[in-house]
Order: structure tokens, then sequence, then C-alpha cells
């Protein structure tokens, strides 16, 4: 899918996880040793791999036992090593958590329909949202300070309450009551103004983080639920990545007459080459549906020279699991085909 978007959009060009090292084998004393003998066994051999002392062989046991008159023999097996790894997983689940990084995707309408114009000039629209794989990446860290700190690698993006990240830990910490503070780092690839809920998605990022920080302590249903206080489109990425929605958008191809020429443009160009075109949100974002190709003329002509052009797939989540980050921009999308975007400033 090829997509293209025309608005004031901004072209944007982890921690390491943590382990936990796991001792493979316990050292007994040799027969025979006592504290005053003066003997003493020899000393664990350390390497250098994850592993870090020899691995021990599993203990045997060889028990008899009648049965029905005939001497029946069973083997008793016990690895220290399993158990040692059962332990140490317990404490990997039990540590907590002190940082994260998240993929925040954004999404387009496959459609969308105007079903009527309303009294204050906006019209009241129904739509196929579906997340892709084009997105943002977002860095958790707890703060010692009664202070969430935001920074991102693009000017211009506000780094204080108006960003809907903030807003996101504040609304968490208003309906939780939880005391967590964050260093939040914001990789933001996802154009501005673009009408693909960029912003949006990093909230509810945000909100999923806050909740992973917390033990999970509020439910996915309640994080979908609070999202709407701060932002419409919010809720959405609370789905499985696509929901029927309904709301309200200025009509962009008024407000701005090159994104209707765009679009007849790329529909004229790429005939055959697209299975549709058509716009996301409100503007100012063209999907090309089928190739991830764009249309020469938007390399060939100066108007196009700072359009924003992604591949993207459509993708989807599972239950109480966040967004992956795909592994490649080529991979299939689950739909069979590929999603593209301009993004035109």
């Amino acid at each position: 899918m090829m997509m293209m978007a025309a608005a004031a959009a901004t072209t944007v060009a982890s921690p390491p996880p943590c382990s936990f090292l796991r001792c493979n084998r316990v050292v007994f004393p040799p027969r025979g040793f006592s504290q005053s003998s003066g003997v003493r066994p020899p000393p664990a051999r350390y390497g250098s791999s994850s592993t870090c002392l020899r691995r021990s062989a599993p203990i045997r046991a060889m028990v008899s036992e009648p049965t029905a008159g005939k001497q029946q023999q069973l083997e008793i097996v016990y690895d220290p090593d399993e158990r040692i790894n059962q332990l140490a997983d317990e404490v990997d689940k039990q540590a907590p958590l002190s940082r994260l990084t998240l993929f925040s995707p954004c999404k387009v309408n496959v459609f969308l329909r105007i079903t009527r114009k309303r009294e204050d000039g906006y019209h009241d629209l129904a739509s196929l949202f579906h997340v892709i794989s084009l997105g943002d990446i977002i860095k958790f860290s707890l703060s010692p300070s009664q202070k969430d700190q935001l920074s991102t690698n693009v000017p211009g993006v506000p780094l204080d309450d108006k960003n809907l990240i903030i807003k996101a830990l504040n609304l968490y910490r208003k309906k939780t009551g939880s005391n967590k503070f964050f260093w939040v780092h914001l990789d933001k690839k996802v154009p501005t103004g673009a009408g693909l809920g960029g912003g949006s998605s990093n909230a509810a990022t945000a909100l999923w983080a806050a909740n992973q920080f917390n033990s999970c302590v509020a439910t996915e249903k309640e994080l979908q639920e609070w999202s709407g206080e701060i932002g419409s489109d919010i809720p959405f990425f609370f789905s499985h990545g696509a929901a029927y929605c309904t709301g309200r958008e200025a009509p962009a191809f008024e407000v701005l007459p090159s994104l209707k020429r765009l679009k007849q443009r790329i529909m004229a160009a790429g005939r055959g080459q697209y299975d549709a075109v058509f716009m996301s949100g409100s503007g100012s974002t063209i999907v090309g549906v089928g190739s991830p190709d764009p249309p020469l003329f938007v390399y060939d002509e100066e108007e196009y020279k700072d359009v924003f052009l992604s591949e993207a797939n459509f993708i989807t989540r599972e239950s109480n699991q966040w967004y992956g980050e795909p592994a490649s921009s080529t991979a299939t999308s689950a739909c069979g085909s590929r999603p593209g975007f301009s993004s035109l400033p």
C-alpha cells in the first residue's frame, strides 16, 4: 500500500532488555571432606557465557517396587538445572519493571462515508479504521522525580502537558492513584497533521505503558473508556487493530482542493496498479492499496519534492499484548495487500 499525506507534515528521518544471569551448577564438597581436614574442594570454574557454571548432569535413582508379585524398577530423575531455571523465571516475573520500549502505530481509514451534514459545519461520518505498520517508537523509564519529562527527535513537538503523552500519563495517575512518573523519549516517524492518528496512538501507548509499570491494575476496557476523555480517536487503538467508527471532520477536499487533485492524479496514473485510492481521516494522507510504488509524477514534479512517502502493512494485536514493531516493511500483510502513503507539506 502506498500513501501520500498533504498538510503541514514533518518528514522525520532500545534500552537493551534486562537479562537474568543463571547459574546452572551447584557445587558440593567431595566425599569425606570436613572443615578440620584442611582439604578444600577445587573452586567452581566460571565461564564467560550466560551459563556461569558448568552444567550438572541430572541426578538419577533406581527404586525397586514389588507389583503383583513381581519386582519392578522405577527411575526417578531430578534435574537441578531445570529447577534453577524455574526459580530464575519466577525472579524475572517478580522483578519490578524499570524501562519499556513500545511501538506506537498509526492508522488509516479504509473507507469513509459522509452520512449527513451537521448544522455546525462538520459532517457526521462512518468509517473503518485499521492499524498499519508505520509508527513511532516510545521509550519509557521510571523517573525519581515527581514530574514526567518528555524528549523527542522532532522540533516543534510540545513537551509539556499539551502533548497527548503527558495528558495520558496524568489521566492514568488520576484514575488509579499511581505515584509513578516517567522519562519518555518519542522517536517520531509518523508525519504530524496527516490524518493518521499518530498523536492518538502515542497517548494510547502511554496509557498501556503506565499500566504495565503498575502491574496492570486497570483492564484494557478501562483504559479504552478512560482514553476517550482526552481524545476521540484514542479508544480505537485499544481495539485489536480494526474497528467501525462514527464521528464528525471538516470537509478536507473543500478546505484543501489540492488533496482532491492529488487523489485524481494518483487514480489516473496508477490505473490497474491500485485496488483502491482514498484519503485517510480528515487529510492530508492519500492511500493507495495494492502496489507499494507511488506514481512517477510524485518524484518528477517540483510540487511534490517534499512529499513524505512510506510503504506499510495492515497489522493487529492480541489481547493483553501491545502492537509489535514489524520486522520488515516488506512483510506480507494479514489482508494480503500492502498499504502505502504519501504526505505532502
